[in-house]
């Protein structure tokens, strides 16, 4: 399934607060699992954000890091 027809699906499903509220933790969540990866892994972390504001990007966190080797 094509990135965008999921990101329609999920909004079209998801329009509850507590909806929201579920997928923000989840988020968060998935970008720590980033972090504590490369802390484990020794692979030095530039920037994160756990978490950002909507935006028509589709983007909702990120951890970047500096090449592994």
């Amino acid at each position: 399934m094509p990135e965008d027809e999921v990101v329609k699906c999920v909004e079209e499903r998801d329009k509850s607060l507590a909806g929201h509220y579920f997928a923000y933790i989840g988020v968060v969540v998935h970008e720590l699992s980033h972090y504590i990866a490369c802390l484990i892994t020794g692979v030095r972390v530039n920037e994160s954000r756990l978490l950002l504001p909507p935006n028509k990007h589709h983007i909702f966190g990120y951890v970047s890091r500096a090449p592994p080797f």
